[in-house]
């Protein structure tokens, strides 16, 4: 489900006038994460560091609306979901995109994140969204 923000009232609405020329209208930030504790606990469950984490991202960035927002041509919507989307390392030290359904379920995440990575190895290839 998506829905239309009403830019009129919408509390962003300078942040999305100021980024919504931009070729590529994107914002990132990077830091030092201490992932210790997230790293023992898949070592004892014998479970992927990687699902975790990615698990746990997406688990916040669907918990915050902001997070789910898009920009659509001129206007902004709120998705109810994000999915991830995330690079696969493939034979011949290349790598291939991969996009996979999130699940509040983190058994379920994993299976579709198993089988979204599996097919990307069975079928490597880069895709862009443009």
């Amino acid at each position: 489900m998506i829905r239309e923000i009403n830019l009129e009232n919408w509390s962003r609405r300078r942040q999305f006038e100021f980024f919504k020329n931009y070729d590529y209208p994107h914002f990132n930030i990077s830091t030092n994460i201490d992932i210790a504790e997230a790293y023992h606990y898949t070592k004892n469950y014998s479970i992927s560091l990687f699902k975790t984490i990615l698990f746990v991202s997406l688990k916040t960035i669907n918990s915050i609306p902001e997070f789910r927002c898009r920009i659509r041509e001129n206007s902004v919507v709120e998705h109810a979901v994000v999915h991830p989307s995330f690079t696969v390392s493939v034979e011949n030290d290349q790598f291939s995109f991969c996009n996979s359904d999130f699940d509040v379920n983190i058994h379920q995440f994993f299976r579709n994140a198993e089988q979204a990575i599996q097919a990307v190895k069975d079928n490597p290839f880069i895709q862009s969204d443009s």
